[in-house]
């Protein structure tokens, strides 16, 4: 299923279908068992549901549509996001892997659109991307960040991601500081072959803690 950004504010999507009722059809892919795959509108079809709406206007492609087409349609309906957002291109790509688009095709002509160079390690470190916690991800586009910081974080353990971001629901740390935090954090373990678990029963850390580390 394709999903639209993580941190986009919904109260602006939900405002409008209360408002105006859904403007753009859902996406749905036919299935060879008869059923129908959500390819585009998770959002809209979750708040509709939520609202007790049992139907919603929604366009069906043929269980033989072509994986590079079905694509394409949802690029096109979804570029004001994607072609904007590192993380959005991440997750098309992403997306694509997952119907099963051929290697070749999403690298020869899904890369360019993306303003990717067409290079399979370009599309390894995209993927490689795709896999950081959802939190993460949607910090990074959050603060609109590059391919090349994005995959900077893919070199930490995933145990160090998912710490310091979840102190940042806490202290709202700024871009910079989660990254000072996650180098010296890997740098001190690594040099006193410690565990997180180490250094937050570290008392030092704890009295850290227990002060008000929000950025002025």
């Amino acid at each position: 299923m394709w999903y639209e950004s993580d941190s986009s504010d919904t109260s602006v999507l939900q405002r409008s279908l209360a408002a105006n009722g859904v403007l753009m059809p859902l996406l749905a892919h036919a299935t060879e068992a008869d059923g129908l795959h959500l390819i585009d509108g998770f959002q809209r079809a979750q708040f509709l549901q939520s609202k007790g709406q049992q139907t919603v206007a929604c366009q069906i492609l043929a269980a033989a549509t072509p994986v590079q087409q079905i694509l394409e349609i949802l690029l096109w309906e979804q570029r004001s996001w994607v072609l904007t957002s590192t993380i959005g291109k991440v997750k098309f790509i992403r997306f694509a892997v997952e119907l099963g688009l051929d290697e070749q095709c999403l690298i020869q002509q899904f890369l360019p659109l993306l303003d990717f160079q067409p290079d399979r390690r370009v599309l390894k470190k995209c993927l490689a991307v795709s896999e950081l916690p959802i939190f993460v991800l949607a910090f990074c586009e959050h603060k609109n960040y590059t391919l090349k910081r994005c995959i900077q974080l893919t070199r930490y353990p995933k145990e160090l991601l998912m710490r310091v971001f979840s102190w940042n629901q806490e202290l709202n740390l700024t871009a910079s500081i989660v990254e000072e935090l996650l180098d010296n954090l890997q740098n001190t373990m690594r040099a006193n072959d410690s565990s997180m678990v180490d250094f937050e029963r570290n008392s030092q850390t704890q009295l850290l803690f227990a002060t008000d580390m929000s950025p002025a």
